[in-house]
């Protein structure tokens, strides 16, 4: 994009040649008209250039960066709301069991009181 910003001189400055050498007293003669031109054209974009640069790359930067934390909060924020996969423990809930782990807890309580008791 910035590379595209040469033409705000490169483009503007033949055009006010040729309008200069064609509209009679623009900016008194035509010399005059087109030293003008130049010089305006020169200032604004030496001025853009700057303002482009200096502050413009800081702004941009910062949208992006920005903007690229906030896709990384939703893609955290969507993964939280995922629901839980059959026989996995939901976040934050580490004593809840669904689904088959549900049936293989139980089989195993029901393992344990059928064992016989071991003495001593």
């Amino acid at each position: 994009v910035a590379t595209a910003f040469g033409n705000g001189v490169a483009l503007p400055l033949p055009l006010m040649m040729a309008l200069c050498a064609t509209v009679p007293d623009l900016h008194g003669s035509q010399e005059e008209c087109e030293t003008r031109s130049t010089a305006i054209l020169i200032i604004w974009g030496i001025t853009m250039l700057l303002v482009l640069w200096s502050v413009g790359y800081y702004v941009v930067y910062h949208a992006m960066a920005a903007q690229a934390h906030a896709a990384a909060l939703q893609q955290e924020d969507d993964e939280d709301h995922k629901p839980p996969k059959p026989g996995c423990v939901s976040k934050g809930e580490s004593s809840v069991l669904t689904g088959a782990a549900v049936q293989e807890d139980t089989s195993q309580q029901g393992a344990e009181t059928d064992a016989p008791a071991a003495d001593g």
